[in-house]
């Protein structure tokens, strides 16, 4: 019975252990092949996803660079911009005191040209010059760093260096200043250093035109100063590329390195600085020209060749593979060089520690086969089954029982161990695909997000801008085009662009040009579903991909009112006689007009001085008379003046002695006395209206609703003479809207006593500038007024008796001490609001005053 024991027990070990063996020899092979080629081809993918990293980061830096250049150009733009404003707002300010007669014009200039004269920048580098608008060559009228300049005519030929035409730059300067205002110019000019003027150097100018003076005024900066920052930008960008490329490994011995097409090796862990292709370095010189036929027409390539080894350097036998990406703005050729066992060595190397995992399973499988025959039981059937799940389902949620016996729980953790060694080299590859997949996705963002910036400035930009077809019809097109066209976007993509944008007598010559890629500035006038003409100035770019046309870019700007204003010019200048004409008579009735208006003021002030209930109105009249008088007398020189040119150009019409000089010389002083006279007439009618305004409510009791704020700028401009002789300043706080039905009148009367009083008795010996606050707001159902001032105040002994009659701190000295008696009857009995004197005030006075709204029926009756 034994011997048969030991039989069965040898049969079922030898079994056992047979089973054991079939089953860890094809787990290992199925695992071994599995993860050998998926290692050997995550490292292929790491090496080439590296490459195109760095061809990704290459890229855009470059496009950084570019948009750095661009800002550099533009915030030097905008300097001579800025610098050219301040410039002309000292010029201008200098031909303000001309006007308002506080300084000859040879002295306003002279003191505008030495200002402008030291003003320097950039280390005295950048300077602003003068010149006039003299034609066909200006003069000079100041030059800071050529003083020998000022006052000569700018013809020499060595000033024609502006353009591709090497125009004289002064000329090409006036041109813009004159046709535009303002301009941008290049050119070449010496350049100022501490040693003096170098040789002459290109230049770009900012000119703006100052037309009072016929001045240009004009700064620039060299644009070597401005290429400057972009090349160190550019040098930074390569050293910091070529010190990146140096960290990025795959493996133990793969590395990136850099050459161009002429063999220069830029970056390399060895050959940096070596050229093969003069060097006859043979084996570098196979693999580079290898290298850039395998990027020839396409985005990158993928080659295998032999090579040493850094322990082997006499034998090229090592199969090595190179990733290589061309980038074309450098002529840069991007590799990744890696050995091909040095790709598979992972692999081996788990395979190696698998075999050993599957010898050492064997022998303990061996040892304990006996004993587990011998009570082959529940544990051993558990075990069985998880290694159907690991073969059918894999090891990912696998979970090894470890019970039984000794031998059945050794069994279980040796077979645990090994999946948890599994496991983690299987969670250690996922873990690296996710971080390549997480930097491919930031990568795709970083494009997207660059698109879209693009597709903003289109659809926003105010020029029509469409993408063009090969054979012109229209691809896409910015809503600037959609809206000048008229038609939806749908009608217009697909169609003809010169069937849209053109008209149809010029299709065939306009697509002829199209087709010889030369339209630029060119004007061509189309008609939109509105039936409107308009003039379009078209710019054509056309774009490539891989050397063929992609598209034809377009850029429209509507030109549509300029050529409106230089025909109405057109028109105007063959007018000009009528024009002229007219215009002297119309001036005449105007100062005609404005006389008997003036005369029947001073008859209205008459009147006025009669009643001693308009003894506040004398000092109003003298107050407008004076204002009045200004903007008269200025009005009467100017259409005197006009008058003279008149006649001076009648002179030159008989005597057939017109320039398009003396025109336009005199067009601008015509325009100039036109707009003196009109807007001197404009500000006498205003006071005149407000005068009157004033003058009716102080005469009448009638109660009717009216503004608020309208009405107290009214009594404002009434005693402006007053403020203006006490240096006196007025503020208003109130709302634009908010009414009263009232009776103006008596709200004019109490505006003026309080001011007056502010002006005679609180501002009297002031040391300091005097200020009237003057705050209306609503309240309840009425309005409130509070007035401030920062006067003297009003003494301790007057202030509780302010509002009793013949109270007053000028008794001997013309007051009456009836001023604020009036306020008060005002208020109350006619007005029926309330007053009140604020004592509590840390400086001046402070009035407070209540004033009802009034009622729809009252107004109605009224």
């Amino acid at each position: 019975m034994g011997r048969i024991t030991n039989s069965l027990q040898n049969k079922i070990a030898l079994s056992f252990i047979t089973m054991v063996i079939i089953m860890v020899i094809a787990t290992s092979i199925l695992v071994q092949v599995d993860v050998t080629k998926m290692v050997y081809r995550y490292g292929l993918q790491q090496a080439n996803s590296l490459v195109d990293l760095l061809y990704e980061n290459l890229e855009k830096e470059y496009e950084s660079d570019q948009l750095f250049r661009d800002a550099v150009y533009k915030e030097r733009r905008k300097l001579l911009r800025d610098l050219t404003d301040v410039a002309i707002q000292i010029v201008n300010s200098k031909y303000q005191e001309v006007r308002e007669g506080k300084l000859s014009e040879q002295q306003a200039k002279l003191e505008a040209k030495e200002i402008i004269r030291t003003m320097r920048y950039n280390d005295g580098i950048g300077y602003l010059w003068i010149n006039d608008t003299t034609r066909p060559v200006p003069r000079m009228v100041m030059h800071p760093t050529i003083p020998s300049l000022d006052g000569k005519i700018l013809d020499n030929p060595e000033y024609n260096t502006a353009g591709d035409n090497k125009e004289n730059l002064f000329s090409l300067g006036v041109n813009k200043g004159l046709k535009y205002g303002e301009g941008y110019i290049r050119y070449l000019w010496p350049k100022p250093t501490k040693s003096g003027l170098t040789a002459d150097k290109e230049k770009l100018s900012y000119v703006r035109l100052f037309k009072p003076w016929s001045w240009i005024i004009g700064s620039g900066v060299y644009i070597d100063d401005i290429e400057a920052d972009t090349h160190k930008k550019l040098r930074e960008l390569k050293d910091k590329f070529f010190h990146k490329i140096s960290s990025h490994r795959v493996g133990a011995s793969g590395y990136a390195f850099i050459f161009n097409s002429n063999g220069d090796i830029l970056a390399h862990p060895n050959l940096a600085g070596t050229n093969p292709f003069t060097t006859k370095n043979r084996h570098a010189d196979e693999v580079l020209t290898k290298a850039m036929k395998s990027v020839k027409n396409k985005d990158s390539g993928v080659i295998e060749y032999l090579w040493n080894r850094p322990d082997d350097l006499e034998h090229y036998i090592y199969q090595k593979t190179l990733f290589v990406r061309y980038f074309k703005p450098f002529d840069w050729y991007l590799g990744f060089s890696v050995y091909t066992n040095d790709l598979k060595s992972p692999a081996i190397i788990l395979q190696t520690k698998l075999l050993w995992g599957s010898i050492i399973f064997l022998m303990l499988a061996v040892l304990i086969s006996w004993l587990i025959a011998k009570n082959i039981s529940r544990p051993l059937s558990r075990l069985a089954e998880t290694s159907r799940k690991i073969e059918n389902d894999g090891i990912k949620d696998v979970e090894v029982p470890c019970v039984g016996t000794n031998e059945t729980i050794t069994l279980g953790k040796c077979m645990k161990n090994m999946l948890e060694s599994l496991r983690k080299d299987q969670l250690e590859l996922e873990y690296l695909n996710k971080q390549l997949q997480t930097e491919l996705s930031e990568r795709q963002e970083d494009v997207i997000l660059e698109r879209e910036f693009s597709s903003t400035i289109i659809t926003s930009s105010n020029l029509v801008i469409c993408c063009l077809k090969p054979d012109y019809r229209i691809a896409r097109i910015n809503p600037a085009g959609i809206s000048i066209s008229g038609r939806t976007e749908e009608e217009l993509l697909d169609q003809s662009w010169s069937a849209i944008f053109t008209m149809s007598d010029d299709n065939h010559s306009i697509l002829n040009e199209l087709e010889s890629r030369s339209i630029e500035g060119r004007e061509i006038t189309m008609i939109n579903t509105g039936g409107e003409r308009l003039t379009l100035d078209w710019t054509f770019i056309p774009f490539y991909k891989q050397d063929k046309l992609k598209y034809m870019i377009g850029f429209g700007y509507d030109i549509t009112n300029l050529k409106q204003i230089e025909a109405e010019l057109k028109r105007l200048n063959e007018t000009l006689e009528d024009k002229v004409t007219s215009r002297t008579r119309e001036l005449q009735d105007s100062h005609d007009k404005l006389s008997e208006a003036y005369d029947k003021l001073k008859e209205t002030k008459n009147v006025l001085i009669e009643s001693e209930k308009m003894s506040t109105l004398g000092g109003m009249v003298a107050g407008i008379s004076h204002e009045i008088n200004t903007p008269i007398g200025i009005g009467v020189a100017a259409s005197t003046h006009l008058k003279e040119q008149g006649k001076e150009f009648h002179k030159h019409i008989e005597d057939k002695k017109i320039s398009m000089t003396y025109l336009k010389s005199f067009l601008e002083q015509l325009d100039e006395s036109t707009s003196i006279i009109e807007m001197n007439l404009l500000k006498a009618s205003n006071l005149i209206s407000s005068f009157k305004q004033i003058s009716v409510d102080q005469t009448s009791d009638a109660n009717y609703r009216f503004n608020m704020k309208e009405h107290l700028e009214q009594v404002l401009v009434s005693l402006g003479h007053k403020l203006k002789q006490t240096d006196c300043t007025v503020n208003i706080d109130c709302q634009e809207s908010l009414q009263l039905f009232g009776c103006p009148g008596s709200l004019s009367q109490i505006y003026s006593n309080l001011i007056m009083n502010s002006i005679h008795h609180g501002f009297e010996n002031l040391e300091y500038p005097g200020v009237i606050d003057i705050h209306i707001k609503e309240q309840d159902e009425g309005v409130m007024i509070d007035y401030f001032d920062n006067g003297q105040g009003i003494h301790p002994d007057i202030a509780p008796k302010i509002f009793e009659q013949f109270v007053t701190s000028k008794r001997g000295q013309g007051g009456s001490g009836l001023g604020t008696n009036i306020i008060y009857n005002l208020v109350v009995d006619k007005m029926k609001g309330k007053i009140h004197c604020i004592q509590d005030v840390k400086q001046g006075v402070h009035f407070n005053i209540y004033l009802p709204r009034g009622e729809a029926a009252g107004e109605s009756s009224n």
